[in-house]
């Protein structure tokens, strides 16, 4: 599955906004929406994305930093939609969680 993502992301182009999510929504407060408006504060999440666990890291980057649908990801990592956007939720809870300041963001 790694070598897969690596292909992709060489191939890929273009950057997708994280409001173009068209799933579930995760609960995000004024404090952590504040948190990343800076450059400063997105580092920090650019960060705390590389430090997901791979699975959710790969779909995630995948999703919105290289624009693929969630039928392209499952295609490509031969898994079904429906873990891609389990997998892309969990990603989003997990920073949410981070940007809160709980964890370290691998569990």
């Amino acid at each position: 599955m790694k070598n897969k993502a690596i292909d992709i992301y060489r191939g890929a182009k273009g950057i997708e906004s994280l409001n173009d999510y068209d799933g579930e929504v995760v609960d995000i407060d004024d404090d952590v929406a504040k948190s990343v408006e800076s450059e400063e504060g997105l580092a920090h999440l650019m960060g705390l994305i590389e430090s997901l666990p791979e699975n959710y890291h790969i779909v995630f980057s995948l999703r919105y930093v290289h624009g693929m649908s969630r039928k392209e990801i499952a295609d490509a990592l031969d898994i079904s939609e429906n873990l891609v956007s389990v997998r892309l939720n969990r990603a989003k809870q997990k920073l949410v969680e981070q940007l809160r300041g709980g964890g370290d963001g691998r569990g």
